[in-house]
């Protein structure tokens, strides 16, 4: 066959392969999306009983703001994640706290630290922060060394 052709194909496949990936992404970074508005129009509206618009499984601090589960910060976390960056604990905290979350826990931030470490979809790279991990492999994706790939 022809050389040219046969890249053509290998390459067509790969990029319908990403696109499946991306479509995923995408899906998951609309649902995010969704949620935060919901939660962003829900902060410092009050009801008729002035008490917060909630979901009835909801728990609730003293401040008004929903108790971040375990489950919400590792998919918060992922949608932040799936463009391949680093981001570091704070920000992912903070990042939280904007959505109208907040942590129970007595030191918040290494709390989160503790969910994403407890959990096998992230790696953490000290001064980096948090990256997902690629499937199939401990590597996050941002630390890939596309160096070796620009040279063939």
């Amino acid at each position: 066959m022809d050389p040219i052709l046969d890249a053509a194909i290998l390459e067509e496949k790969t990029l319908l392969a990403q696109r499946g990936e991306i479509d995923a992404k995408l899906a998951k970074l609309k649902d995010f999306l969704a949620i935060h508005a919901e939660l962003s129009a829900r902060v410092g509206q009050a009801s008729p009983i002035d008490k917060p618009v909630v979901r009835p499984s909801a728990a609730m601090s003293s401040d008004g703001a929903r108790i971040a589960t375990s489950a919400e910060v590792v998919s918060f976390s992922e949608l932040w994640l799936a463009n391949g960056d680093w981001m570091t604990t704070e920000a992912i905290y903070e990042g939280l706290t904007a959505s109208g979350f907040t942590i129970k826990a007595m030191h918040p931030i290494t709390r989160v630290s503790q969910i994403l470490s407890a959990s096998q979809k992230f790696q953490t790279q000290r001064g980096k922060g948090w990256a997902l991990k690629l499937q199939n492999s401990s590597a996050p994706v941002a630390t890939q060394d596309r160096s070796v790939h620009d040279r063939l």
